[in-house]
């Protein structure tokens, strides 16, 4: 039998997963595009305060909640589906490299749901009239906030059943979007609270986005490791568990 070479495998599991996911480009932007909407202008209204600190906040963090909604929670949710449809299992079928599967996968996403990132910037900037600053680390931290939330979905996706997934998607938005400090200043939570949300990736994500994206601070090296340890760690799990059950 004909080896197939790793980057024929790749191109191949990479035009695949695009033909399924392009309609992600235009849900990503939707879902992305209200979020921001509801965040920016709905904190607006509750939060009376309109300094420089709160503006930059407000602009971050619905931005950095917005790629959290995508990645933990659409991308999950597709992912269960295509397990429920039976695409997973075709897929483990295929003389492919596992991971392959899930980096073709993440690619893709990342992608198409930066696009609706870049629709959430606009917003931010129609309402406070601040952009990302133009940097190589703005280029980078972008995407990699992306991947790092996209691989814990998946991970989510594939590790449990439909019903667990939807409840682990929706306490992790909750805990993202209603206590972690992404939209407002740490100090406002209780310190034993903050350190345990240090060990979760999103307020290194937001705190990532606010500081180096839009205020042009230098990289939290600190912080760029914990993201890449959950994406690290995320995509491993998945790569397991699409071998386990092959």
């Amino acid at each position: 039998m004909k080896k197939i070479s790793v980057t024929y495998q790749f191109l191949s599991l990479l035009n695949w997963s695009f033909i399924r996911h392009k309609s992600l480009i235009l849900l990503c932007s939707v879902i992305q595009f209200f979020m921001t909407i509801a965040l920016v202008y709905g904190y607006s209204l509750i939060i009376a305060d309109d300094t420089v600190q709160t503006v930059y906040y407000l602009a971050s963090g619905s931005v950095t909640i917005g790629m959290i909604t995508i990645g933990c929670t659409v991308s999950a949710q597709s992912i269960s589906s295509d397990k429920r449809d039976g695409i997973v299992s075709y897929i483990q079928t295929l003389p492919v490299l596992r991971s392959l599967i899930l980096l073709s996968d993440l690619l893709i996403w990342t992608l198409t749901a930066l696009i609706g990132v870049g629709v959430s910037i606009a917003v931010v900037y129609l309402k406070f009239q601040i952009l990302p600053q133009l940097s190589l680390a703005t280029f980078l931290i972008l995407p990699l906030v992306l991947m790092t939330m996209i691989s814990m979905g998946f991970a989510i996706a594939y590790w449990s059943t439909p019903s667990t997934m939807t409840l682990i998607t929706q306490l992790l938005l909750m805990i993202g979007l209603l206590f972690s400090p992404i939209m407002y200043p740490a100090e406002r939570i209780p310190e034993v609270i903050l350190r345990g949300y240090h060990f979760l990736p999103f307020i290194p994500a937001g705190d990532l986005i606010r500081e180096t994206v839009y205020l042009g601070h230098s990289v939290s090296v600190i912080k760029l490791v914990v993201l890449l340890l959950w994406l690290v760690a995320t995509a491993l799990l998945s790569v397991n568990w699409l071998n386990r059950q092959n």
